[in-house]
C-alpha cells in the first residue's frame, strides 16, 4: 500500500500504481479501518474464500489418528495382490480361507478405495483448502492432501474442527 486518503487507497504492484476508490468517500480517517475491513469481507465473499486461514497441520490424534492408521494399513496391505496367493505370508499367518477371500476382493477393495479417496480429495482441495487459503506451495497443503487421500472423509472432521477452533479464537480476539 502506497497511500490512503479520504477518497481511496493506492497500491503499487509490479511497478504500477493501482487506485481503489472509497465509495462513498470517507468522512474522516477514523473510518478507514472499518471501511477496509468491510471491503476485505466483500472481496473474500466474492472469491468464495473464508475469513479463517488455515496455516497448520496438527498431528492427528484420537479417531483421526486411528482412521488414518487403519486406512494406511488397508492401502498398504491390499496394495499387493501377491501377498494373498497360496504359500505367501497372509496364508501362513491368517489361513487359507482368509487369504482366498482377500485375494478375491483385493482389486475391488484397492481400486474402490483409490477412486473414492481420489474423488474426496478432488472435492476437498477447492471446498476446504482453497476456501481457507491453504497455499499449494506449503507443506501444510500437502500434509492435508495426503491425509485426505489416505483417510478420506475421516480427515474432514479434523480439518473442520481446526477451522472452528480458529474461528472461535478470532471471535474472542475481536471482542
Amino acid at each position: 500500500m502506497a497511500a490512503v486518503d479520504l477518497t481511496g487507497m493506492t497500491f503499487i504492484a509490479g511497478g504500477k500504481a493501482h487506485r481503489i476508490p472509497f465509495e462513498p468517500p470517507l468522512q474522516s480517517y477514523r473510518d478507514a479501518r472499518e471501511r477496509v475491513v468491510a471491503m476485505d469481507k466483500d472481496c473474500l465473499a466474492g472469491l468464495g474464500r473464508s475469513d479463517v486461514t488455515i496455516n497448520e497441520y496438527p498431528q492427528p490424534t484420537g479417531s483421526h489418528a486411528i482412521m488414518l492408521a487403519v486406512c494406511t494399513a488397508t492401502f498398504l496391505s491390499f496394495g499387493q495382490r501377491w501377498w494373498f496367493e497360496p504359500g505367501q505370508v497372509v496364508e501362513k499367518i491368517l489361513g487359507q480361507s482368509f487369504a482366498n477371500f482377500a485375494w478375491t476382493i483385493q482389486p475391488w477393495l484397492f481400486g474402490g478405495m483409490f477412486l473414492i479417496h481420489a474423488a474426496e480429495l478432488a472435492w476437498f482441495v477447492p471446498a476446504r483448502l482453497k476456501k481457507h487459503s491453504v497455499n499449494v506451495r506449503t507443506k501444510e497443503f500437502w500434509l492435508w492432501s495426503v491425509s485426505m487421500f489416505v483417510a478420506g472423509v475421516f480427515c474432514l472432521g479434523a480439518f473442520d474442527e481446526l477451522v472452528e477452533k480458529k474461528r472461535a479464537a478470532k471471535a474472542k480476539q475481536q471482542h
